[in-house]
């Protein structure tokens, strides 16, 4: 049986690459050529299986690298994270809304008490601009609780759901 050969066009399409490559490939003794632009199908099927065989034995594959690179990075941001996490520099968002959580909820039972607390004082009080004052400082008090920012409360969660 002779062996048929290809044109560099059929050989791109047959190993997805392109005609460019096959030349590159040529050009570095990977494609043995019959003649000009002209490849023995299964002497070049046989040479690109075996490059490709001894790329990925040597690691020398360009997504190989490109995916330990990669990973590296990957693994450099999960250190950083962590070590900001330590530092304090960083919550967990699940602590975050937990004290959120709590302290909209104190607010809301803050100014839900406001009429009980206020209405025995209002009553003593007829005066528009005493009742205004007392209640304008009964709601600074309860939105003055909802804007502290407490970080050690974020970090106490964090120590406590370690343990």
């Amino acid at each position: 049986m002779a062996n048929q050969t290809y044109s560099t066009d059929f050989i791109a399409k047959l190993f997805m690459i392109s005609e460019r490559r096959v030349q590159q490939l040529t050009k570095e003794k990977i494609l043995p050529q019959v003649s000009r632009g002209n490849y023995d199908v299964v002497t070049t099927i046989q040479s690109y299986v075996r490059y490709l065989g001894e790329r990925i034995k040597s690691g020398d594959d360009a997504d190989l690298q490109k995916e330990r690179a990669l990973l590296t990075k990957a693994q450099r941001e999960t250190a950083e994270l962590e070590l900001a996490l330590m530092r304090g520099e960083l919550h967990k968002s699940e602590d975050v809304m937990r004290v959120w959580t709590e302290n909209v909820m104190n607010c809301r039972l803050r100014l839900l008490a406001i009429p009980t607390k206020i209405a025995p004082i209002l009553a003593e009080n007829s005066d528009a601009q005493s009742v205004q004052e007392i209640l304008k400082e009964a709601i600074y008090e309860a939105i003055d609780e909802l804007a502290e920012y407490n970080k050690g409360r974020i970090s106490s969660m964090e120590i406590m759901d370690g343990e």
